[in-house]
């Protein structure tokens, strides 16, 4: 495998002395930069996007590394990065939204929310797969296959078309909430019942 990008996100707290409005002191940001270059280079990582924030201020936002290793072109704030699972916090974060809003409640079974939802559940009378368990991979679905997985159409896919894509995939292999096994299925289906829910595009 070509590893290529990393993305970290870092929230900041204090702790054993008051909150301070003042950027982060320098030589903290440099040495942070320092170790995280380290760990970087060490895994060859092409580049490292940074953002700092603490309360509801930005402190810095930055890279490190090359944006393209062909031409040694350097990665800087405007580098464009692959985002890739950190848009399942996110997705996590709207529906808790959602729910607070009365819109869904994540304890509802996906069937009961969308039915036309492609999922064979041989448990689904006594443990049907619940919203919070697609969220936190507990549902009993395993991960994409290769072709979904490497499925390389550039034009953007409605979650309506999405997840018909090999819908034969969509088996539950165990019972809901006795294991817990990454799936990146479960995030898409759970965005799907959040825009069944909301009326309002993912």
């Amino acid at each position: 495998m070509t590893r290529t990008l990393l993305i970290l996100l870092i929230g900041l707290t204090t702790t054993g002395h008051a909150r301070s409005s003042e950027p982060l002191v320098d030589r903290e940001l440099t040495a942070l930069l320092v170790a995280l270059d380290g760990i970087r280079r060490e895994h060859d990582v092409a580049a490292l996007g940074l953002c700092i924030v603490e309360d509801d201020a930005l402190l810095w936002a930055g890279a490190t590394g090359i944006a393209d290793r062909a031409t040694g072109r350097p990665a800087n704030g405007d580098t464009v990065f692959r985002v890739g699972s950190v848009t399942k916090a996110f997705t996590g974060l709207a529906l808790l939204m959602a729910e607070d809003e009365g819109q869904l409640s994540l304890d509802a079974s996906l069937k009961s929310v969308t039915p036309e939802a492609p999922l064979v559940n041989p448990w689904a009378t006594t443990h049907p797969v619940r919203l919070a368990q697609l969220l936190e991979h507990t549902s009993g679905l395993q991960d994409m296959t290769r072709e979904e997985f490497d499925h390389s159409d550039p034009t953007p896919l409605p979650l309506t078309d999405a997840v018909r894509f090999r819908p034969e995939a969509r088996r539950v292999v165990w019972q809901p909430g006795t294991h817990s096994s990454y799936s990146n299925v479960g995030s898409g289906l759970a965005a799907y019942a959040l825009e069944r829910s909301t009326d309002t595009r993912f």
